[in-house]
């Protein structure tokens, strides 16, 4: 790609002829238009995958995969990066040297694996405690091992299934919530919080207290691992 940034629907290459991609320092954005793979690459043992220090950037509503697919053979990726739309999945077994998730929106953006992974900086970037971002396993109590050397600037996340092991082991991290499953993650200790906002709001708004009845924060939003109440005294006006 000789450095060039360039846009497309995804990057495969599955054919068993010798072939080989070099990615260079280019930025390469990847739109998927439907549930797909961002990459796939086959046939391992005859391509030559050098992702050089590029950034992949995945877009698109689609749930999207980057990887190789394969549970015997691993695919080197430099920096991956997507923000809110759809899903991201890290399909087989990879070293990346970034993964970057961000939430900018209401809700929650979704990084899951399939596999087992080595990433240098994982930033899972929830931009507050109520835009977020989940990590976790394909497949419910099935855990993954992430061996990792730094959380970056990861903050308002949720985990499940995930078990971190490397430098970054037992980092703590800041609105992390605890889904169950996981491994060498420090998280902020349970709490109890209490609903206090008339109407009919979504529980995403910031109604949520310290107090029955006490003034809501959002740095309060319920985490998994806590405890939210709602009750007659802090309920409000048409709850």
């Amino acid at each position: 790609t000789a450095g060039y940034s360039f846009t497309c629907r995804g990057i495969i290459s599955t054919a068993s002829n010798t072939r080989a991609i070099y990615l260079r320092t280019s930025t390469v954005t990847l739109t998927t238009t439907s549930d797909e793979s961002a990459t796939s690459f086959g046939n391992l043992g005859t391509l030559t995958f050098d992702a050089g220090t590029s950034t992949i950037v995945c877009t698109g509503a689609a749930n999207k995969r980057v990887g190789s697919a394969s549970t015997t053979s691993s695919l080197t990726f430099y920096n991956v990066t997507t923000t809110d739309a759809g899903s991201l999945t890290l399909d087989g077994i990879n070293v990346f040297n970034s993964v970057t998730v961000g939430r900018t929106t209401i809700g929650r953006a979704i990084l899951n694996t399939n596999n087992n992974q080595t990433i240098g900086t994982l930033n899972l970037n929830g931009n507050s405690p109520t835009q977020r971002v989940t990590f976790s396993s394909t497949i419910r109590n099935t855990q993954r091992t992430i061996t990792l050397s730094s959380f970056g600037t990861s903050i308002n996340c949720d985990f499940e299934d995930i078990a971190i092991t490397g430098a970054a082991t037992n980092a703590s991290i800041t609105r992390a919530g605890n889904l169950g499953g996981n491994s060498g993650i420090t998280f902020p200790a349970a709490k109890t919080v209490y609903w206090n906002l008339s109407g009919t709001n979504a529980f995403t708004a910031n109604g949520w207290a310290s107090s029955s009845g006490g003034t809501p924060d959002v740095n309060n939003f319920p985490l998994a691992q806590d405890i939210a109440i709602v009750n007659n005294s802090s309920a409000g006006t048409g709850l």
